[in-house]
């Protein structure tokens, strides 16, 4: 096992070149959309509340980890709100961020979505997030008295505001979010580095039968002085009983998950990460539960 101060370094000067995870790029992103586009507020008829958690199980203290709470619903057919609470933790260092998002949607017609069971509204979204986040780096923790940076912990309270858009039918959506516009013009104080991130992501719904669709999906991710990030997914959904899905991510990671439609109401998915590279991060685990209110997931066989 790495001694804790030298995984504790590692990850730290990892976090110079690439702090983009500032804003964190969930594998099962698909069950939790509000964490990169704002535009996706409300965009169910119900209301929705996700809590999120994905961790690496590898016994090294200091892996990263992220814990998340979004919820988000419908004012009335044009407007809709929502709310996040996300914290990130990697070594010494953590965010924690509080935000707030609005979408203005454009109703394109209701005659384009499967309403038995998949609510799939053909609609145009534009959104806003703001928020505040807190940055906290102990390097006291790592008790390294030689080097004078690593003398004092660092802290930074700074506000976040960025924009969305999110195009949906029955088949085939697409959406585009900038989560913060205000980078590095306001992350000079106390030596925190903090950069944009830009988000695509597309998907297609086959529906094979009237009991099964497959969705295909990508995501791009792109962050200021850091390579393309690609995922690739696909997921297979019965009836609103249960799905499967799997897909590849260009840091040589692949995304395994299943879940399970508990009830009307609750949903909760597992997905897996095995990393395919020579990382000493090893597997991440996640979960998502997730409670729509109302009708639910309303897929009339529940």
């Amino acid at each position: 096992m790495l001694n804790k101060n030298l995984l504790y370094i590692f990850i730290i000067l990892g976090l110079i070149k690439a702090y983009g995870q500032q804003t964190p790029v969930f594998a099962d992103y698909r069950y939790n959309t509000l964490v990169i586009n704002p535009s996706f507020s409300g965009f169910y008829e119900e209301a929705e509340a996700v809590l999120s958690g994905r961790t690496f199980l590898n016994g090294i203290e200091g892996s990263p980890s992220t814990i998340s709470f979004a919820a988000h619903g419908p004012v009335n057919s044009k407007i809709g709100i929502g709310g996040m609470l996300i914290q990130d933790k990697i070594g010494v260092t953590s965010k924690t961020g509080v935000y707030g998002t609005y979408a203005f949607k454009l109703n394109l017609g209701y005659a384009d979505y499967q309403s038995d069971w998949y609510y799939s509204p053909q609609s145009l979204s534009l959104g806003l997030i703001g928020g505040i986040s807190y940055y906290k780096e102990d390097l006291l923790d790592l008790n390294i008295s030689e080097d004078p940076n690593f003398q004092d912990n660092i802290t930074a309270t700074v506000p976040s505001f960025g924009i969305g858009v999110f195009y949906n039918n029955r088949n085939f959506y697409v959406g585009f979010s900038v989560p913060n516009l205000l980078d590095s013009s306001i992350s000079g104080e106390n030596n925190v580095e903090i950069n944009s991130n830009y988000y695509l992501n597309a998907g297609y719904r086959f529906y094979t039968s009237r009991y099964l669709f497959i969705e295909p999906g990508v995501l791009f991710k792109y962050t200021n002085g850091a390579p393309w990030q690609v995922d690739i997914n696909a997921v297979f959904n019965y009836l609103n009983k249960f799905e499967f899905g799997a897909g590849y991510r260009t840091t040589s990671t692949l995304n395994i998950f299943a879940g399970f439609y508990l009830s009307r109401n609750w949903r909760m998915i597992y997905n897996f990460n095995p990393s395919l590279g020579n990382s000493p991060l090893g597997k991440t685990h996640g979960i998502v539960l997730s409670y729509r209110f109302g009708k639910g997931f309303g897929s009339k066989f529940n």
